[in-house]
């Protein structure tokens, strides 16, 4: 999968993602006569997506790489050093931006007594764009905020995959409801937008998951290093479960201690989560844990 989507972005300076399907898009757009709608709707995308990277830069973290889609833009940040309270501040900072403009081309509306298109579509489009956004649907700011709020209760792996099941549940949701919405004559194409941006990018959280866990791995082994104690926590597993399986288990707050059983519970080994970490890293996910020397 990862050599497959290597082909689905042209990289420009490894910093700048641009998807294959970008031209495409805009060729259907054009036939179908929506390319303006899409040219605004990407405008603002690109607003919101905008005030995530200067909110992220105003506290000191590091802008990766920009991403875009067929129907989006995707920043990425380094943000894992970042307190929780910045990092709650960096995930709905788009959503604000999107309702700005919503209220602010409102009150246009209302103080000009105009009945302009184009200013429905705008006022449509970033009410949607809010609207959508704080839904706890990969990768929109929701989910973001949601698995922030979650993992100090279930841990980083767990609140994800709950978001993920959301996620599952709620994508068809959506493009059926912006079917209804084109079919109903309400000729705005953005919430089709959003559930097709959804559908495209909604593989990148993946990586960002296991980054977390390294990260955090990280930081633990530098604070064991330098003789400050921390918080273990043990795990039994048993030998015929694979690596990936058990690094789904760790937990971004404590140091993993994992005790390998056989069947019958005999305790055969103990792996360290530096030895799940590094086989993870080397591509040995599918290995078995009994087999980690």
């Amino acid at each position: 999968m990862a050599g497959l989507k290597r082909f689905l972005f042209i990289n420009i300076r490894n910093k700048y993602k641009i998807s294959v399907f970008l031209p495409v898009f805009m060729l259907c757009m054009l036939i179908t006569g929506n390319l303006f709608q899409y040219m605004v709707f990407m405008f603002f995308a690109f607003l919101h997506e905008l005030a995530h990277i200067l909110t992220a830069l105003k506290f000191k973290a590091q802008f990766k790489s920009l991403a875009i889609y067929a129907a989006g833009f995707s920043a990425s940040m380094d943000l894992y050093d970042l307190d929780q309270y910045y990092m709650f501040f960096v995930y709905i900072a788009g959503i604000m931006t999107n309702m700005t403009f919503s209220v602010i081309f409102i009150i246009i509306k209302i103080a000009t007594g105009s009945g302009n298109l184009l200013i429905n579509n705008i006022i449509m489009m970033n009410t949607l764009m809010f609207i959508t956004n704080i839904l706890p649907v990969k990768p929109l700011d929701g989910s973001y905020i949601v698995r922030l709020i979650l993992q100090r209760f279930t841990g980083y792996v767990k609140s994800d995959k709950i978001v993920t099941g959301i996620t599952i549940f709620l994508l068809p949701v959506l493009f059926a409801l912006s079917l209804i919405q084109i079919a109903s004559h309400l000729l705005n194409i953005s919430l089709l937008l959003i559930s097709t941006y959804i559908f495209l990018s909604y593989n990148q959280v993946d990586c960002e998951v296991f980054y977390m866990i390294f990260r955090k791995y990280q930081s633990k082994i530098k604070k064991i290093e330098t003789g400050e104690a921390y918080e273990v926590r043990e795990m039994i597993v048993n030998e015929k479960t694979s690596i990936y399986d058990v690094y789904k288990k760790l937990d971004k707050d404590k140091y993993h201690l994992i005790k390998v059983c056989d069947h019958r519970f005999k305790i055969l080994k103990t792996v360290t989560e530096k030895n799940v970490i590094d086989n993870i890293m080397n591509g040995n996910g599918n290995e078995l844990i009994g087999n980690v020397t």
